[in-house]
């Protein structure tokens, strides 16, 4: 059996659920309309996440065929066209270290994501100048950046890894803690991951595996309601996936995509092999 893209998941807006997908496109920062937008709050432009406010991963999300990202949480429902009818403006937003402008969606989309977060918020999303490189010692070439994701472009796990990890748990837990946007199964060993360097496609794509992913307390957040569930995966992680330098715990590898790769389409049921 070869190994193959079992899954692909792309999360409009940072730190909300996660959109199972088919198919998708390969650009520069990663996969089309992922992380694309982002929560911040209002007074400061700092983002938000799940660390803080677990109950964003009730927040439903579903881009439209037209052109529309609808959102849901729980009775409440509002649909963002991607290409607004007026000029945006920009505001200041951080990501962690980083600090840049980006576009302010409008006092409709603020409106709906405070009251149903019940904090004053602005909905941003990446401008097409956004210029954000990720850390020069785990760049392929100096232009590589990222949108609003944590530190790179995608994130990819394994099947078997997550079945070697949930045969050492109590209760297992599903891949979406994990909230990769690439699954891969088939003819591949827990952990192999780390030892990657490279991921190729049967189209021709190359992805370059530059770092292992450090896990954070999300891991820990039921993805479906929002409810923090203890201390599990990340304890047992901990226990056989830390590093002892950093005391930092890992799960999947973080990609950056390859010149060639850009605006090559990646597909469920793709074959994979890897350098």
């Amino acid at each position: 059996m070869t190994a193959i893209v079992s899954a692909l998941h792309i999360y409009p807006i940072k730190g909300c659920r996660g959109v199972a997908s088919t198919s998708a496109t390969v650009e520069a920062r990663g996969l089309r309309y992922d992380r694309h937008w982002m929560l911040v709050h209002a007074d400061t432009g700092a983002f938000l996440s799940q660390r803080s406010h677990p109950q964003m991963a009730r927040m439903r999300v579903e881009v439209g065929a037209v052109g529309t990202l609808t959102i849901g949480y729980d009775d409440m429902t509002y649909a963002l066209p991607f290409l607004p009818d007026r000029e945006l403006t920009r505001r200041d937003v951080s990501v962690w270290a980083f600090t840049g402008d980006a576009l302010d969606c409008g006092d409709a989309a603020a409106a709906f994501f405070s009251d149903a977060l019940r904090i004053p918020v602005r909905l941003t999303r990446v401008p097409d100048d956004f210029s954000r490189r990720v850390k020069p010692e785990y760049a392929v070439t100096p232009d590589d950046g990222a949108g609003f994701a944590d530190a790179f472009p995608m994130l990819l796990a394994t099947e078997a890894s997550l079945a070697d990890l949930n045969m050492r748990l109590a209760a297992p837990v599903p891949m979406d803690r994990f909230r990769p946007n690439i699954v891969v199964s088939g003819d591949v060993a827990a952990w192999a991951e780390d030892s990657w360097q490279t991921v190729r496609l049967n189209n021709g794509a190359v992805f370059h595996s530059v770092k292992p992913c450090d896990r954070c307390s999300v891991t820990t957040i039921d993805q479906g309601s929002g409810a923090k569930m203890g201390a599990e995966p990340l304890a047992t992680l901990a226990t056989f996936r830390r590093n002892p330098q950093t005391g930092k715990v890992y799960f999947g590898v973080n990609l950056i995509p390859g010149v060639d790769s850009i605006a090559r389409t990646i597909s469920v049921g793709d074959s994979l092999s890897f350098g």
